[in-house]
């Protein structure tokens, strides 16, 4: 199998690696996406790198910390569930999964009303703007990907983000981050949040191939990152291990591991 698992000290990289050796020195394959980078840019060719957000650039889960946090000092909702609004107090970001219920079962929550009204609660604000702002880079994201750009590359933000109702705190979170905007980035947000991902990553494919040559992509989602290791099959994969939906896919195994959860 030639899936490569790679467990970093840093979600990407180490710094020193980065700011005190030559790439060629150090066999890892992100530093190897860097040079990659920088040969396609000399030859005058437009090298594109894409990377998903939620879990790949952004860790999300202190989002839905502060959520479970906000309810649970809600006076109606201790009210009716006094047991359950003390255990959404326990959960911390190291223990949200991708499934809400998931979480909320492995935190002892079982109540079936309970439950209900969390997730509710919970979907009313996860996709918004607001709470966006909890959002944490994974540690060293930004400057890896403020290398590549400054090596020449293409950055598209190719998220399932909704634009209606995340599109200013997305952008806020990747300004707060030092995350590379203006020329030479792209981010591309589902127009209507019903849509499935799979769906919206699939129909931006060809938006994406007119902007250059698609050397990288970076997903948390398996089935995102086989779409686009289909569609652009020169491409390196990398697949950061964090959370992800119930999907049954495995990355392709092209796919480099990142281990960071």
């Amino acid at each position: 199998m030639r899936s490569l698992r790679h467990s970093v000290l840093t979600a990407y990289l180490t710094l020193a690696a980065l700011s005190s050796a030559p790439a060629q020195a150090i066999p890892h394959p992100l530093l190897g996406l860097i040079s990659h980078t920088e040969y396609t840019y000399g030859k005058h060719e437009s090298p594109v790198i894409v990377f998903d957000i939620d879990d790949t650039l952004l860790d999300t889960r202190f989002r839905t910390v502060r959520i479970f946090n906000e309810l649970a000092s809600v006076p109606e909702f201790r009210l009716a569930y006094p047991e359950e609004a003390r255990r959404l107090t326990t959960i911390w970001a190291p223990q949200v999964l991708y499934s809400t219920e998931g979480t909320l079962q492995r935190a002892g929550i079982t109540n079936a009303a309970a439950i209900a009204a969390i997730v509710t609660y919970w979907r009313e604000r996860f996709f918004s703007d607001f709470y966006s702002s909890e959002d944490i880079q994974l540690p060293d994201a930004s400057r890896y990907v403020n290398q590549l750009y400054r090596s020449g590359a293409i950055i598209v933000y190719l998220t399932g983000r909704p634009r209606e109702t995340m599109e200013i705190g997305t952008r806020n979170a990747l300004s707060r981050w030092r995350f590379p905007s203006g020329p030479r980035t792209a981010l591309l947000m589902k127009p209507d949040a019903k849509m499935d991902d799979l769906i919206f990553k699939r129909n931006a494919l060809e938006e994406i191939a007119l902007m250059g040559n698609v050397i990288g992509a970076f997903e948390n989602e398996p089935a995102n990152l086989n779409l686009l290791g289909a569609r652009f099959p020169e491409a390196e994969l990398f697949f950061l291990d964090t959370i992800h939906s119930p999907r049954p896919d495995l990355p392709t195994e092209k796919s480099v591991w990142i281990n960071r959860y």
